[in-house]
Order: C-alpha cells, then structure tokens, then sequence
C-alpha cells in the first residue's frame, strides 16, 4: 500500500470583497510554488501579497505591468540603489521608505521598474522587518498592514 504525502504548500487567493476563496494550488513536495503561481488570473487593480520564496523578478515584473500591486517581504541579501528617500513620519514604526532600483545581475536582466523598499519595525516584538512593493502611493504603514494581514 503506498502512502500519500500531504502538499508542501497550497497558495489561496482571497476575495476581500467576499472573504471568500477564488482560487488555491496545491503544490507537491518537490514542485516550487513558483511553478504555479504565474498561472493564476489576477484583475488589474489587485494586490498580491507574497513571501521571500516568491521572488521572482520577471513575475514581479508581468504583474506591474498588468497593473496588478504587489507586497512581498525582501530577502535577506538584495542587491539594490537607493533612487530616493522619501518622509518619514515622526514617531512611526517605519525605520525607511525609499523608492530603489535592484541592481543584481537577475534584475537588470529582467528590467525590473523601480520599486518601493520599506524597513518598518515591528512595535509588539521589536522584529526588523523589510518589504518592497511596486505600490507607491500608500503610506508605508499601510505596506506593513498589508503584509501583515496576508
């Protein structure tokens, strides 16, 4: 008798409007989510949240253009510029909100736009956290929330 394995993942996506799933795969133990994810219908104006595993850049790079926002969490080693630096509001969590360009060989191959890089301390645990987002015009509290609510 051969024993099934359980996925190693299962990536959902969640209308907001209705709370109510619009769609799931299920990867196997040896298949990347990367595999799958470019498959699935996002309608412009959406916002896809996604972790460090999903960094992609020629995804990230069709979803821009098809005017759909991302958020995901940065990995620990980018390569990137800083193109500018933008206000910070006093008193906040936000450490930096700059606008960047990835620089790695990867991402100027793909020809990535330029993107928004958030470093926003965590006021409950005190974790350092960094998001980059081709969203430009939240605040970048507002980037934090939307990550933390994946």
């Amino acid at each position: 008798m051969r024993r099934s394995r359980a996925p190693s993942s299962c990536p959902l996506g969640l209308d907001y409007d209705g709370l109510i799933p619009a769609f799931a795969a299920v990867s196997g133990e040896l298949e990347s989510e990367m595999d799958v994810t470019p498959s699935f219908a996002f309608s412009p104006g959406s916002v896809v949240v996604f972790d460090r595993g999903y960094s992609g850049y020629t995804w990230h790079k069709q979803l821009t253009e098809r005017g759909i926002f991302w958020v995901a969490r940065a990995r620990k080693a980018i390569v990137d510029e800083v193109v500018k630096a933008l206000l910070l509001a006093e008193d906040s969590p936000v450490l930096k909100d700059q606008i960047i360009r990835l620089t790695s060989r990867k991402a100027l191959q793909t020809e990535l736009p330029q993107i928004r890089r958030v470093e926003y301390r965590d006021p409950e645990t005190g974790r350092v956290y960094v998001f980059l987002t081709n969203h430009r015009r939240w605040a970048a509290q507002t980037v934090a929330d939307v990550y933390k609510s994946r």
